[in-house]
């Protein structure tokens, strides 16, 4: 998922707790979770997760871009993008053994740390610690997706471009267009022209996505008054 940590303070202990449960984890059990853990080294085009699939694997990208998206024949809608340090999990597999619905391919070379579900939740001494991360994973994604939800409900395809380009610079032009735009909710079309301009962009680095939309709501209450 977009790094959404430093614009959402909720997101900041719920990241630290997580990074606190691995650690933990990693303290209690280092040599039967390591027995557990494989650390690959994944080519572009590989997936780590494909539509109609189990999910008995967590994996944690160390490097790499990840796309999640779900496909009907040749129409792709984009649903994420996953950068590094970031956690993939598919919950409703890992707890309830149902197929996934999505689909998880690298768009770059990647480091992934591979954890074998299964495996570790035999684990006796961590097996509560490992539910408690897995948890955090599902209530972080939880405020993800909340914030998307305010990004489309309340700020502009050119807000939204921009709050994505500030994420991960460095990253974001590994992303093909197409996919970039379907993220967006926008054409292909709409997002070059967008682009065209963005020197225009106002940033809004340092700043959470609550704090733009009510800045805007103020300011479109002033011009009201």
């Amino acid at each position: 998922l977009i790094d959404s940590t430093s614009r959402n303070t909720l997101m900041k202990p719920i990241a630290g707790k997580l990074y606190e449960l691995v650690q933990q984890i990693e303290q209690k059990s280092s040599v039967e979770f390591s027995k557990c853990v494989e650390r690959k080294k994944l080519l572009k085009g590989d997936y780590l997760l494909r539509q109609g699939e189990l999910a008995n694997k967590i994996w944690f990208l160390e490097s790499g871009v990840g796309h999640e998206y779900i496909q009907k024949g040749s129409v792709i809608l984009t649903q994420a993008f996953v950068f590094e340090n970031t956690f993939v999990e598919y919950s409703p597999s890992t707890f309830g053994g149902l197929p996934s619905s999505k689909n998880m391919r690298l768009l770059t070379d990647a480091l992934v740390i591979e954890i074998d579900n299964e495996k570790v939740m035999e684990i006796e001494s961590i097996r509560d610690l490992m539910i408690q991360a897995k948890l955090f994973v599902s209530v972080f994604y939880n405020f993800y997706l909340r914030e998307r939800l305010n990004q489309f409900q309340y700020l502009n395809a050119q807000e939204r471009y921009t709050l994505l380009i500030e994420s991960r610079p460095h990253l974001i032009k590994e992303i093909p267009s197409i996919y970039l735009a379907s993220y967006l909710g926008i054409s292909p079309e709409t997002l070059s022209r967008i682009r065209a301009k963005s020197s225009l962009n106002k940033s809004f680095i340092n700043q959470s996505v609550t704090d733009i939309i009510f800045q805007k709501r103020a300011k479109n209450k002033n011009s009201n008054d």
